[in-house]
């Protein structure tokens, strides 16, 4: 579970370096026709600038991803890298704290995808969110529940089984659990 949160973390702080409204992008799409390659291309362009944005621009930067990732999606739907762009564009909005966008992207992954193969770790995601960003623990149980039941054998399925035993928990709480099972795996 760490893991996925470290990968979760750098992933949310490299892509939250980009941003904007999107408009330059509506601009150019008028005098150029729209491929998948065009819009890979303004995704790389973007994430470069995030490589090298400070402060605000970091924001405005991931806006401008998170909505240029989402129109890739738009614009293609059937291109097997479409559900793939939603979930890097609700890692984004993770970064920026649009938690009910991260939400809406991730069941829009689970409705239009549902064979994909990273739908466990979508199921995952909206209990994470739903735990620890809106505080909605009823919610984040269900999602866990879902993913336990649906992908029991998923690595991910494990991660769910151990946050259903820490819901609710403070943080204080799950220090002094982790603690006294350091203290008794150390005596053995």
């Amino acid at each position: 579970m760490k893991k996925f949160f470290v990968i979760l973390s750098v992933l949310s702080v490299v892509l939250s370096a980009c941003g904007g409204d999107g408009s330059d992008q509506k601009n150019n799409d008028k005098n150029e026709e729209v491929t998948p390659e065009v819009v890979l291309k303004r995704i790389a362009d973007i994430e470069d600038a995030i490589e090298i944005a400070k402060g605000d621009a970091i924001i405005t930067h991931s806006h401008r991803l998170a909505n240029v990732l989402k129109s890739y999606a738009d614009k293609f739907p059937q291109d097997e890298r479409a559900p793939e762009m939603l979930f890097k564009a609700a890692n984004v909005h993770i970064s920026i704290n649009n938690f009910d966008q991260t939400t809406s992207l991730l069941q829009r992954i689970r409705k239009h995808y549902a064979g994909w193969e990273k739908i466990p770790e979508t199921i995952f995601m909206q209990g994470f969110v739903h735990d620890y960003h809106m505080n909605q623990k009823g919610k984040a149980q269900g999602y866990y529940e879902e993913l336990i039941e649906k992908y029991p054998d998923h690595v991910f399925a494990k991660d769910a089984r151990a946050s259903i035993e820490n819901l609710g928990k403070t943080d204080e709480e799950l220090i002094r659990e982790f603690e006294e099972r350091r203290k008794t795996e150390s005596q053995n």
